[in-house]
């Protein structure tokens, strides 16, 4: 089962939170801008540690929020610098 990258919010809804950290998503705090960057290099382990088959692989939203349903929000590249292709 794929891990997801998701804000730190997530992590105290009932069910939902205790659930991702069994699956090993990544939780951060987007208002943080030192965990933005620590999460650059946490997903970069991470994809290392998923190519050997350590880890599960991570899901990443590129626009990293919601819109009003009528285009899409502009695609932030964030935790996909650096990343390759599997």
């Amino acid at each position: 089962m794929p891990a997801a990258v998701v804000k730190a919010d997530i992590a105290n809804i009932p069910f939902v939170g205790p659930l991702g950290y069994q699956t090993g998503c990544l939780y951060f705090d987007r208002a943080d801008k030192n965990e933005k960057r620590d999460l650059l290099a946490m997903t970069k382990e991470r994809q290392m540690l998923a190519e050997k088959g350590e880890f599960p692989p991570l899901i990443i939203c590129a626009e990293g929020g919601t819109s009003n349903g009528k285009q899409l929000i502009a695609f932030k590249k964030g935790c996909f610098v650096g990343l390759r292709a599997i």
